[in-house]
């Protein structure tokens, strides 16, 4: 093969690849009843008293699907294909802490006494936490602290 078919062949695949990425990636609004069973009953716990403003269901390939929760108030919630959450983001809002980890909440009233949780991702390593001071904690999955960042 000479280098201008092999050219011509590196550039269809990378067009089919990236044509194709694109005709299965879809965001979809979707209703609140829904979402699974264990997003719905994170939401009606730990976010009550705020309504929902709308929701996005994120279809990438057929085989990943996040849901994307907005409330009235501005927090941002992105959830996995089985409910489970992976970042609550308050925004300019603190977040509810009943559903973090009661170590990371400890650590925080014990050495950041003034400061609210704004926003939490929930990691394979651990939980990477931002303060309303703007710092950002790493937790590993037992809640034990392993990185300040300023």
């Amino acid at each position: 093969m000479n280098t201008k078919n092999l050219i011509k062949t590196v550039a269809f695949i990378l067009f089919s690849i990236t044509f194709y990425t694109a005709a299965t990636a879809q965001k979809a609004m979707i209703q609140f009843n829904e979402l699974p069973q264990k997003t719905q009953s994170f939401i009606n716990t730990h976010f009550k008293d705020q309504k929902v403003n709308h929701v996005i269901k994120d279809t990438e390939h057929l085989f990943s699907v996040e849901y994307e929760i907005y409330l009235e108030n501005g927090t941002k919630m992105e959830f996995d294909k089985n409910g489970n959450w992976k970042e609550v983001n308050g925004k300019m809002n603190p977040l509810p802490t009943s559903f973090i980890l009661v170590e990371i909440v400890n650590y925080i009233m014990e050495h950041f006494n003034n400061e609210k949780i704004m926003k939490i991702e929930n990691k394979t390593w651990g939980y990477e936490v931002t303060i309303s001071n703007g710092m950002e904690l790493e937790f590993n999955n037992k809640g034990k602290i392993t990185a300040i960042d300023n």
